[in-house]
């Protein structure tokens, strides 16, 4: 089995194992990332990983069938599958946006749609796995009495879903007035202890840090990088639909980044143990209200600012409002990447307002104008991170992977102009 750990992402020496409670670097102070024993995962063959993977895609073999399970070895292989606590997470549809793509000149335009999920929201994603994590964690005779999170909706529902199916208690620390009823439903349904603050999401967040450095009380927001370990099989699965074919383009909005960070993280991942050759390019849509990554780049990328907190009643999108907190050093090191072939594009502005499926929209019709994209390129693939979808044309799918009849596409060579063939899967 390989050996993760935890490490610095500035560079400073020492790991730290998975099971230890620590968010950052002793040593600078700097956030911590999950690295992986590369060496001993490629003593597996690519074409290997491909068919384990392929085996495992939402069957019935515990844990496997959950898209984040699937990829365990890749994810958090300490952890032993009685401790695991998932919903059949992932798997989730690759949508053929037909009409919409061909009235931009794009025929070959997909959605991913991570939203349709147990709690409806990605963040189910990296909560199986941080969840799980402090599962084994207790299992190992580690003190943990509870997980808590500061959160302005997806994350505490995803939290306290995720620990009632574990038997751990959950506190979520909430904005009072500042988040929607349907918000605040599931995690009181699910048994959270929910407190509200009189102020915005870094006040919230200032109290979950102080509760954090208490003897038993485990961290969940994103400054923990191990739900970017689950987030991060996004990138791999979207592969995988496409029978092992890299996507030119992903569309991806950033809030605190570290989605983005996960979905560069993926890939990279693949393209180090040979499952990809290439890597696509990255449009990150930023919100004029909370847009720090578009301004470092606007000033040359010498520095980052916060965006205070704006807050509105969404139904599910409050969380794209809030300044840029965690994640900004691993956005800048993907940032500067571009040499092996990631690059990181920033999409301008968008009305406050718009819905997250709508910005999809206005942001890909931009990135079409700006750079170009010759008509039957392969596959801009947009991810939507919450449930509602409405790219103004109603998509078309297949159970689980993308649809239609077409020839094959090998590893590395990206879907052909047909859409990629069906897998018998169930109805993501």
């Amino acid at each position: 089995m390989s050996r993760s750990v935890f490490r610095c992402i500035t560079g400073c020496a020492g790991d730290y194992p998975l099971d230890e409670v620590i968010y950052k670097c002793p040593k600078c102070g700097d956030l911590l990332e999950v690295v992986h024993d590369l060496e001993v995962l490629k003593t597996r063959s690519a074409a290997s990983w491909m068919k384990l993977f392929d085996e495992r895609y939402l069957r019935t073999s515990w844990p496997y069938g959950s898209g984040v399970w699937g990829k365990k070895e890749w994810v958090q292989p300490h952890v032993a599958d009685e401790n695991v606590v998932s919903m059949m997470e992932g798997g989730t549809n690759l949508l053929w946006a037909e009409r919409y793509g061909k009235s931009i000149g794009l025929p070959e335009l997909w959605v991913k749609q991570c939203g349709v999920s147990h709690t409806g929201s990605f963040k189910d994603l990296g909560m199986t796995v941080l969840v799980s994590t402090v599962k084994q964690m207790i299992s190992d005779g580690k003190p943990i009495r509870a997980v808590a999170c500061a959160s302005t909706g997806d994350t505490s529902a995803a939290l306290a879903a995720y620990a009632a199916a574990a038997g751990i208690r959950a506190m979520v620390i909430l904005p009072r007035g500042k988040i929607s009823t349907a918000q605040l439903v599931q995690p009181l349904a699910n048994g959270a202890v929910v407190l509200a603050v009189d102020g915005d999401f870094d006040a919230c967040m200032e109290i979950v840090k102080r509760l954090a450095e208490e003897e038993g009380v485990y961290l969940a927001n994103s400054m923990n990088s191990l739900r970017v370990e689950g987030q991060k099989t996004v990138s791999i699965e979207m592969v995988q639909q496409f029978d092992w074919g890299v996507p030119d383009w992903v569309v991806i909005p950033g809030g605190n980044l570290g989605n983005v960070s996960a979905l560069g993280a993926g890939f990279l991942m693949m393209l180090q143990l040979g499952i990809i050759q290439k890597l696509p390019r990255i449009c990150v849509a930023q919100a004029a209200a909370a847009n720090p990554l578009y301004r470092a780049y606007k000033e040359g990328w010498d520095k980052f600012t916060w965006n205070f907190a704006w807050f509105f009643v969404f139904t599910a999108f409050a969380n794209e409002f809030v300044r840029l907190t965690f994640h900004d050093e691993q956005v800048y090191n993907l940032l500067g990447m571009e040499t092996n072939g990631i690059g990181i594009w920033i999409a301008f502005k968008v009305a406050l307002i718009m819905p997250l499926s709508a910005a999809y929209a206005w942001y890909l019709t931009r990135l079409m104008q700006r750079y170009r994209i010759p008509e039957g390129k392969h596959v801009p693939v947009l991810v939507a991170s919450s449930t509602p979808s409405n790219l103004g044309a109603p998509a078309q799918s297949a159970p689980g992977f993308a649809s239609g009849s077409g020839p094959d596409s090998g590893p590395d060579e990206g879907p052909a102009a047909t859409r990629p063939k069906p897998r018998e899967t169930k109805l993501g």
